[in-house]
């Protein structure tokens, strides 16, 4: 039995770049989880979105590696997911990472398809918005 891939929908990197900012330093991290039946790398008129996936949002001090924040998501019945994150992490790389799926015959995991790097700084936010 071939096992499909599942991963990040290619468009997740620009709508998780855009991550929504509040005054309050409240970031909403959104996106959505499909399986890549075809393994194209991209969606089809046969997509298969991906409800119940688990999701982190993870970020990592870019000097010493060491994990600064991590939080949990799952995603909905068209699965889409938000995650919201306190605080300025402008010192760190935050990725939005697949952890596992809720779909028995979409397990497979394709590294470096299965992430994608947000900016969860104000300063990058106030750029991106000018």
């Amino acid at each position: 039995m071939a096992m499909t891939k599942f991963e990040l929908i290619g468009t997740l990197c620009l709508i998780s770049s855009i991550a929504l900012v509040s005054s309050s330093d409240t970031f909403s991290v959104q996106g959505r989880v499909y399986c890549d039946t075809c393994r194209v790398g991209f969606e089809t008129n046969i997509t298969e979105y991906v409800s119940g996936a688990k999701v982190k949002v993870e970020c990592t001090h870019f000097t010493t590696n060491k994990v600064e924040h991590h939080n949990e998501g799952v995603t909905d019945s068209t699965g889409s997911y938000k995650i919201n994150v306190v605080d300025d992490h402008e010192n760190e790389i935050c990725e939005v990472v697949l952890v596992e799926s809720s779909l028995e015959n979409c397990k497979e995991i394709e590294i470096g398809r299965d992430r994608a790097q947000v900016l969860l700084a104000n300063e990058a936010v106030e750029m991106q918005l000018e």
